[in-house]
């Protein structure tokens, strides 16, 4: 019987974490989208994405739309950052096909702020060697790995 119970529960969660995953993909359009831009998570998001990750209480958390269908690797939240708002933020969770999770800690963010992955903003500037030496890889590889669904931009 104490099986049964444990089995329905994680059931349930992962049913709710489908359907939290439904209504993500249905809000963010691109990578710079964020889908509870500038609202805390309330107890029950918190422990459900504590499961994941540390991120601390009243933490606004972003999703991004690039994932690891985009060339992002699955482990990348461990030892990767991102700039929101020209700050370094840790990714919050796993990174799935199509999203990843940023925490944004107390700062408030809104839908269409920029995340980026590799570039700059504001006095902020994360390289593709950064990314390679985290990953215990070097920078072509994380290159090469982005996929042709990420538009590129040319800067001279």
């Amino acid at each position: 019987a104490p099986m049964t119970a444990h089995l329905a529960w994680l059931a349930a969660y992962a049913l709710a974490q489908l359907a939290l995953g439904a209504w993500i993909a249905r809000r963010v359009r691109s990578a710079g989208d964020f889908f509870v831009a500038g609202r805390r998570l309330g107890p029950g998001l918190l422990f459900s994405t504590m499961l994941a990750a540390n991120i601390g209480a009243g933490s606004t958390v972003g999703a991004t739309g690039l994932g690891y269908a985009d060339g992002l690797r699955r482990d990348s939240w461990r030892e990767c950052e991102v700039l929101v708002g020209g700050r370094r933020r840790h990714f919050a969770g796993t990174v799935t096909m199509d999203q990843s999770m940023v925490d944004c800690g107390n700062d408030l963010v809104s839908v269409g702020d920029e995340a980026v992955l590799i570039g700059a903003q504001g006095d902020g500037r994360i390289t593709v060697n950064e990314w390679a030496r985290r990953l215990g890889t070097i920078g072509y590889e994380v290159t090469c790995a982005i996929s042709a669904r990420v538009p590129r931009r040319w800067v001279p």
